[in-house]
């Protein structure tokens, strides 16, 4: 039974790129992949949707299933050289065939490998018509394997595949992998002995257990080791890419008349395939948005609900409120969003109410001076119940300012004038209007006239001069 293996905790470092390449070679080989991802927290699917990232720890399990699949130590080379054939590179390959020629697409590479990679980076040291040179590097806290080195050579020589003049040649001046961690290296491996001694052993005898070591060299004090043209255990990978420039001329010459257009066509299916993907999980995570904003309004509801089961007092009068500050914000021109706003927080106005004893919203005599705190801090509660919805952030400071007053006698926050939002100063007024006309258990109903009065004579302290005005000119145009 395979063990099954969890990153959950892991960061997500390597794209699916690559997992996606490993296994459509696998499948052009007539393999069955299901071992390859068999106990990962991840499906087929997730893995060959190149819009998904993997732990590297994950991608790393892969890379040595690959191994043992195909028996090789440098099938991970393998298969990121058949990229191109196997179409495997995805909306990249397109982008780099518009781009013309190989040289072009090496000066790109840093910036394409930012799209798939994580952990390395990529410096182009130079280029020109015929090749490149490039260095290949891990990130902080990261350390390049074996696998890493053989899949990015693999990637940079398959490059040149894409214009039809062959594979790029590669050769390894550094890297940054120890020797002894190598692996096969055309039929022969190595490993390091007592005394720091490089040994060369030959795969095939090694096999059948004839193989005899012999010793090639010693480790350097830094660790690193000349082998051929390649220095083993150096801080970073530096490879020399080479291509046939006439190849690539005659190519390109004819490429431009006859591929091109077809390419670029490609390009733009694949982006419009691209988009619509885009488009529906942006659809999907709008939908699913709504239903949460559903599910809080809902919640709100039922705590409104509550209030009224409480006092019936407060649903006709958030109703009602809510009229008269449209009426109210329409007059000051208030913008429309703005206007929504106001009439949300209407509604939600007297939400802190629910932490408030019956026995003193209803209480049919004076407040105690305690009693009076406890009212006080409904507009905290109230905005502090509203304040973890995104979505209704700017209703939550319209509740809480609801008994601000314009000279800064208010509560809870004792703001004044201009400090208190244009909405709460609107909402002030038409709740202080409807309470005066509307019958309590402790109060009579005041007459419209005599509560207009009233208004009059606060301007300038309870209430906002501009708003009082607003309000007399909606009542004048019966809008109140």
């Amino acid at each position: 039974m395979t063990k099954q293996v969890y990153f959950h905790n892991d960061k997500l470092e390597t794209s699916c790129r690559v997992t996606n390449t490993l296994i459509k070679y696998a499948e052009s080989q007539k393999k069955d992949t299901t071992p390859l991802f068999t106990g990962l927290p991840c499906d087929k699917e997730y893995l060959t949707d190149t819009n998904n990232w993997i732990p590297s720890r994950a991608a790393d399990v892969i890379f040595d299933r690959m191994r043992q699949m195909f028996d090789d130590d440098e099938i991970v080379y393998k298969a990121a050289s058949a990229s191109v054939e196997l179409h495997s590179l995805g909306f990249l390959d397109y982008t780099a065939r518009l781009m013309g020629d190989p040289k072009f697409v090496i000066k790109q590479a840093p910036i394409l490998n930012r799209y798939f990679n994580r952990t390395e980076k990529i410096e182009v040291v130079g280029y020109g018509l015929a090749g490149a040179t490039v260095k290949y590097s891990s990130k902080a806290k990261y350390k390049i394997t074996l696998d890493d080195c053989y899949y990015a050579k693999g990637t940079l020589a398959c490059l040149p595949k894409i214009w039809g003049i062959g594979a790029a040649k590669i050769e390894e001046e550094t890297c940054c992998v120890p020797i002894n961690k190598k692996g096969r290296i055309s039929g022969k491996f190595y490993t390091i002995g007592k005394e720091k001694n490089v040994f060369e052993h030959d795969t095939a005898l090694f096999r059948f257990n004839k193989d005899q070591p012999k010793i090639i060299g010693r480790l350097n004090a830094d660790g690193t080791f000349k082998l051929g043209k390649t220095l083993y255990g150096a801080k970073y990978c530096t490879y020399h890419i080479s291509w046939c420039p006439i190849k690539m001329f005659f190519k390109g010459f004819l490429y431009e008349i006859f591929t091109k257009p077809k390419v670029l066509s490609e390009a733009i299916e694949e982006m419009r395939r691209e988009n619509d993907l885009i488009q529906e999980k942006y659809e999907e995570l709008y939908r699913n948005n709504q239903k949460l904003q559903r599910h809080y309004v809902n919640t709100i509801n039922a705590l409104i609900r509550a209030i009224d089961a409480k006092d019936h007092y407060t649903e006709d009068h958030s109703l009602k409120v809510s009229k008269i500050a449209e009426a109210i914000a329409r007059e000051l021109n208030l913008p429309r969003e703005k206007i929504e706003t106001i009439k949300k927080a209407c509604k939600l106005h007297d939400l802190g109410k629910i932490g408030i004893r019956e026995s003193i919203l209803l209480k049919p005599t004076r407040l105690s001076e305690k009693e009076w705190q406890d009212i006080k801090k409904h507009p905290i509660l109230g905005a502090e119940i509203i304040k973890p919805l995104s979505f209704l952030t700017d209703v939550a400071v319209l509740v809480r300012q609801d008994h601000e007053r314009w000279d800064g006698k208010g509560y809870p926050d004792g703001l004044k004038e201009d400090q208190i939002d244009i909405g709460a100063r609107v909402i002030t007024l038409s709740d202080a209007y409807d309470a005066m006309i509307s019958g309590r258990p402790y109060k009579k109903a005041m007459a419209k006239e005599k509560a207009a009065e009233e208004i009059r004579k606060n301007t300038g302290t309870q209430f906002d001069p501009k708003v009082v005005e607003a309000f007399f000119s909606a009542v004048a145009s019966n809008r109140i």
